[in-house]
């Protein structure tokens, strides 16, 4: 199979997953079409978004088309090394999530459980996806995205907090690596979060990105 077919049969997997039903209703399936596939980066957040991707099929899309505001606060970031969240361009990245669900109760949207991350984790979705997609990087995005990573990807817990690992990997250029590949935490891009817009003044990291993507 190549590329398109292999996310395509994924995805499908991913669609009719109902290891957890109650999380898993009205999911459309991800656009394939919208996807980039040769992306050197892959952006993994903690769970569909539930007015957007969960329903369009597109991240950080809304049905109409029109960009989430945390969307357009990534752009901001990945612009600063030539990337963007729009899709459709050979400098987009390819998004996608710890949890391929929605978790909410009664309309409300809640962080993924330990078993709901788990169920997600065991049927292989997120680590056949980056086989596929052979990312130069991963950025981490947000808390959970990052403590998940570090604990199910690369075996340990993290040993500093995430304003604390981004401003080592600022300071120091060393980063951890999942199969060769750049493993980056990032604040996650909320308007209510401060550290996110802090995190756009930090021309070390974006120092250390750029010469990443271009080794």
């Amino acid at each position: 199979m190549n590329t398109k077919q292999e996310l395509e049969k994924l995805y499908t997997d991913i669609t009719n997953c109902k290891i957890c039903p109650s999380i898993n209703s009205e999911k459309v399936m991800i656009r394939i079409d919208k996807l980039n596939f040769s992306s050197k980066i892959m952006i993994i957040a903690e769970a569909l978004a539930y007015d957007q991707v969960r329903i369009s099929g597109i991240y950080y899309c809304y049905p109409d088309g029109t960009i989430s505001k945390t969307g357009k606060n990534l752009d901001r970031f990945l612009n600063k090394f030539g990337f963007t969240v729009h899709p459709g361009g050979f400098n987009y990245v390819y998004p996608t999530e710890i949890v391929h669900c929605c978790p909410r109760e009664f309309n409300k949207i809640r962080r993924p459980t330990k078993v709901e991350i788990e169920n997600c984790l065991a049927r292989g979705f997120l680590r056949k996806e980056i086989e596929i997609i052979k990312p130069r990087i991963i950025f981490l995005m947000g808390k959970t995205s990052y403590e998940t990573f570090y604990k199910y990807f690369l075996n340990r817990k993290p040993q500093l907090a995430l304003t604390e690992k981004i401003n080592e990997i600022s300071a120091t250029g060393v980063f951890d690596k999942y199969h060769d590949i750049a493993v980056i935490p990032l604040q996650h891009p909320s308007g209510a979060n401060p550290n996110f817009h802090r995190m756009l003044d930090n021309g070390r990291l974006f120092w250390y990105i750029n010469k990443i993507l271009n080794q």
